[in-house]
């Protein structure tokens, strides 16, 4: 599958970015996609809870939009997907 969008960080080479309790954390772009796969949320309010840009809560929209996503199918991706 093509990801969706490219990645905010990336973790070093071989490395998965980690927490402070191990635990690897779930990038800000899957959740716009949860949020906004879920509804009842505008894309403001989604932009604010996250405190993410309007044009990358647009971005996602359209992402799932386009491609027919739903919530379960959003979950389900890896941070590669995404």
């Amino acid at each position: 599958m093509v990801p969706l969008l490219e990645s905010v960080g990336r973790a070093p080479e071989g490395r998965a970015p980690r927490n402070g309790k191990g635990l690897v954390p779930m990038s800000k772009r899957k959740k716009i996609l949860l949020m906004l796969a879920k509804g009842g949320v505008s894309q403001a309010g989604v932009a604010a809870a996250l405190h993410a840009s309007k044009r990358d809560v647009s971005a996602c929209a359209k992402a799932i939009r386009e491609r027919g996503l739903t919530f379960d199918d959003v979950a389900a991706m890896g941070a590669a997907e995404v």
